[in-house]
């Protein structure tokens, strides 16, 4: 779907558009700011493919498409997000990598939104 699950919110409540508000500058942006360090998200994507190095890269890379799709904002100067991809070192399936890509992105999806509704109340950082 691409809906946003977790992210900053505006003070009515509503998901804010965190690129936007720190593009504009001002007060929105000093609050991202003073949030600095507190918004990591670590993921790993593991596959049963044969990948190498390189591919394996690229499956990381190609898997933070979900960071984009379902956090805002995501990958600023006032967070962190790093996602290791990992797979067999011998042995594996083997398939295209268009498609194993694709399968990280909606599982790291899914994952995100899982995380996001299995968090108590109190496990939500506040200002």
């Amino acid at each position: 779907e691409g809906r946003i699950v977790a992210g900053a919110r505006a003070d009515d409540g509503t998901w804010l558009d965190g690129a936007a508000s720190i593009a504009r500058g001002g007060d929105e942006a000093l609050r991202f700011e003073s949030l600095a360090g507190r918004n990591t998200t670590l993921a790993v994507v593991a596959t049963n493919a044969a990948l190498d190095r390189a591919a394996l890269g690229a499956l990381a890379r190609a898997a933070s498409a979900a960071l984009y799709r379902r956090i805002t904002p995501a990958a600023t100067p006032f967070d962190g997000e790093v996602i290791f991809a990992t797979a067999p070192v011998s042995g594996g399936v083997t398939t295209s990598a268009a498609q194993i890509e694709a399968l990280a992105v909606r599982a790291l999806e899914m994952a995100i939104e899982r995380g996001v509704r299995a968090a108590a109340p109190g496990d939500i950082l506040e200002e």
